[in-house]
């Protein structure tokens, strides 16, 4: 397959996907922002998930502008970790919070706030979730497989990993 084909496929996906959870992220509260009869959306959660929105929107611009400028500067590789980290650090909180969010506007049986980009970030939290909850296990699981057996193979496997991600 030709290269060129493949990097351009992956740029446009790590543009495209981010782009449209901001935009289903920032369109739902600035429309329960507008709606003034719809008191019962208001929480401080509420601004998160904006601002969530426009962090996925930079965050994504910027972490290309940053791995494109790294494959040529090898001495920039080590902003490519902090992005990483930063982005799983962020999407955890902001799992937790959309969660979190997302039963208040269930508890208070807030009609106003009904659409489908509700069902959506819900259910967005449940797969961050599910996948953190997944990976954390994983990562669990090995190191008492490294433990119990000694085996410094998987360990070795799991740090490669994580620097090729």
């Amino acid at each position: 397959m030709n290269k060129n084909l493949i990097l351009i496929s992956s740029i446009f996906t790590m543009l495209l996907i981010p782009f449209c959870l901001a935009y289903i992220f920032i369109s739902y509260v600035k429309n329960l922002e507008n709606n003034n009869k719809c008191k019962c959306s208001y929480d401080i959660r509420r601004k998160y998930l904006k601002f969530y929105g426009y962090f996925m929107l930079l965050f994504s611009i910027l972490s290309l502008f940053i791995i494109a400028h790294a494959l040529g500067n090898p001495k920039l590789i080590f902003l490519t970790k902090v992005i990483k980290i930063l982005s799983l650090f962020i999407s955890i909180i902001c799992a937790y919070v959309i969660f979190e969010y997302s039963k208040i506007l269930e508890s208070k049986e807030c009609s106003c706030s009904d659409s489908w980009k509700k069902i959506f970030i819900k259910y967005y939290s449940f797969i961050i979730i599910a996948v953190v909850s997944l990976g954390f296990i994983s990562l669990l699981m090995s190191f008492c497989y490294h433990i119990l057996s000694g085996n410094k193979s998987i360990i070795t496997y799991i740090k490669n990993s994580f620097i090729g991600c």
